[in-house]
């Protein structure tokens, strides 16, 4: 157990495993040795504002943090220090997803906007309008497509060359949270407020099963890397694994 002042908003691993990141309530990022969990890098974001959403980039040099103040925050991890600040989202930020290709980045917002960015250039690429606050958002493993959840409870998904929207999938009562792709795109794990789980047909952009269970909100669903399982996390303080795609509950974790 590793404490931290005012409470732990985000964390993350690298993607190689080499470290584990944190964000908390008043903008402080650490980056902890996994074995010793001592802390070897401590960081914090300007003009203040929580860490709402953390992701480490591919190589593992840069740390980007999404405020609650709607600023994306760059960290050069190998400087120790802010490598660049910009204003993304008038409001919160909830959602955010880096592209496999480590230069696209997605977030969401309060503001009912998923804004594309161009991190080479840190300019948007796209302003994807939605009818309410938006959430959560996934990427393919080839940056062609973005799936992104709204407070109306419509999955939708836009081509990335052209911004256009492609289709929008109703099922979820109110708004969703989380989105994942399977490792080969096939499939779309979705949670909501509505407690559900759902799974997702990709290529035919249909759903295949809703898994109920929980008691509150679920607030994160994610697959396993061999796309077996999908944990979720609720706030009815427990997370659930599921299989796929019987959506069998095989094991329930309760804080």
């Amino acid at each position: 157990m590793i404490p931290s002042p005012r409470g732990v908003r985000a964390v993350a691993w690298s993607p190689k495993g080499t470290f584990i990141a944190s964000g908390n309530y008043v903008g402080d990022l650490r980056i902890y040795d996994p074995e010793t969990t001592d802390i070897t890098i401590a960081l914090q974001t300007p003009r203040g504002g929580s860490i709402e959403v953390l992701q480490i980039s591919p190589d593992e040099q840069l740390a980007i943090g999404c405020a609650g103040n709607g600023q994306v925050n760059i960290w050069d991890l190998r400087a120790k220090k802010l490598k660049t600040s910009f204003p993304a989202h008038a409001g919160d930020i909830w959602g955010m997803r880096l592209a496999p290709d480590g230069k696209t980045l997605a977030t969401a917002g309060k503001d009912g906007y998923v804004r594309v960015w161009d991190l080479t250039a840190n300019q948007p690429l796209h302003e994807l309008k939605h009818p309410g606050q938006t959430n959560g958002i996934a990427f393919t493993k080839d940056t062609a497509l973005l799936a992104t959840g709204c407070t109306d409870g419509k999955i939708r998904f836009f081509d990335l060359k052209s911004g256009k929207e492609m289709v929008a999938l109703s099922g979820h009562r109110g708004s969703i949270t989380d989105l994942c792709f399977s490792s080969d795109d096939s499939l779309l794990v979705s949670s909501g407020t509505d407690t559900t789980v759902r799974l997702w047909d990709v290529t035919k952009k249909q759903p295949l099963a809703t898994w109920e269970g929980h008691t509150g909100l679920v607030f994160g669903a994610t697959f396993s890397y061999d796309d077996k399982l999908v944990a979720s996390g609720a706030w009815d303080n427990t997370i659930r694994i599921w299989e796929v795609p019987s959506g069998k509950l095989l094991h329930e974790l309760t804080r």
